[in-house]
């Protein structure tokens, strides 16, 4: 068996084209005066030797690593709950690795830096912060150490224009005037006690569409940590009481299936006797029996735009805004379809 052959170095084109190591990087990264002869044999060997320089030299020269990293938060990984979040994730995942492909650069999946400690072990030219809380510690340690950040979906308190999300009123809102429209007259909303702009923006959505259409605000804490469990007993308090909602809608991942359990437990009829809709789709809720109708916010046009947006600001733009990619889609599912099939 033959031994593997080594890898072909700068020192080897130097060689074979007789020039110096400095000309052939020279003239692979376009840089001096070089006889047009002379870079056109260096080429050649460059060619036949299948030579490619280290990303990490040209690092050195450039002062990029061609690498990005997308830190997502640490969510609730307890029970089920990983599954469902997971699958939002993954689609967030998918997005980068495309955008990052389409720019020469490379993906790293890193934990959420929490201090200075983490942020100087992240050897890369910029991150993608997924859902920062309120006063963000990871976000605050990555401005002190001067790192390029944009955040998907904004950071509550800050006026920092470098982020990128769906315009989550109008979704939410959209999903409600879907419900409207098959006869809900009473909408009840599970949502959580979180320092995320999402909670902050669909509870408004909820209120001021409640207000606008004289409808009573019905609302009940779930945990995140445990959204199906605390989802299921919100509910069964709720469709008990004397004058139960006629519909149900969530923002929390995984407390539409809690909803579910409850009313079957009551033995009410889904969508006749309440609707139910997640402001966050998942594969749990397509495969679901009866499959629920839920926002399928856009993760990867998200993370697509948030790729291109840290370069943006990597490179050193100074006129940054929000990107608002659209209003996310309204997956009409059994759940919700009283009228028509619509």
């Amino acid at each position: 068996m033959a031994p593997p052959k080594s890898r072909v170095t700068i020192k080897d084109v130097a060689v074979a084209a007789g020039v110096s190591p400095t000309t052939v990087s020279d003239i692979v990264n376009a840089k001096g005066r070089v006889d047009p002869e002379t870079r056109a044999r260096v080429l050649k060997v460059v060619a036949d030797l299948g030579w490619r320089p280290l990303r990490s030299a040209r690092g050195l020269r450039t002062g990029r690593r061609g690498i990005i990293a997308l830190c997502l938060p640490r969510r609730p990984r307890s029970g089920d709950s990983w599954v469902l979040t997971s699958d939002y994730d993954m689609r967030l995942t998918i997005g980068a690795v495309s955008a990052a492909m389409d720019q020469g650069q490379l993906l790293l999946m890193a934990p959420t830096p929490a201090n200075d400690e983490d942020v100087a072990r992240l050897e890369v030219d910029g991150v993608v912060l997924v859902d920062p809380e309120e006063g963000d510690l990871s976000r605050i340690a990555l401005r002190r150490n001067g790192m390029p950040v944009v955040t998907v979906d904004r950071e509550l308190g800050s006026d920092d224009p470098w982020w990128v999300g769906v315009d989550n009123k109008a979704a939410v809102s959209n999903m409600l005037d879907h419900l409207r429209e098959q006869g809900a007259r009473r909408v009840a909303m599970l949502t959580a006690d979180s320092p995320w702009a999402w909670f902050e923006d669909t509870q408004a959505a909820y209120a001021s569409w409640c207000a606008r259409h004289g409808f009573e605000k019905l609302t009940a804490l779930v945990e995140r940590a445990n959204p199906e469990s605390t989802a299921a007993a919100a509910s069964t308090v709720m469709l008990s009481s004397d004058a139960p909602p006629d519909a149900v809608i969530t923002d929390v991942y995984g407390a539409a299936l809690g909803v579910l359990r409850a009313a079957r437990d009551l033995r009410l009829r889904i969508p006749q006797d309440l609707m139910i809709g997640s402001a966050v789709d998942g594969h749990v809720l397509e495969t679901a029996s009866p499959p629920i109708t839920a926002l399928d916010l856009q993760p990867m046009d998200v993370a697509r735009a948030a790729v291109l947006l840290l370069e943006r600001r990597i490179n050193g733009d100074d006129n940054p805004a929000p990107i608002i990619v659209g209003e996310g889609y309204l997956r009409i599912r059994t759940s919700t379809q009283r009228r028509d099939g619509r």
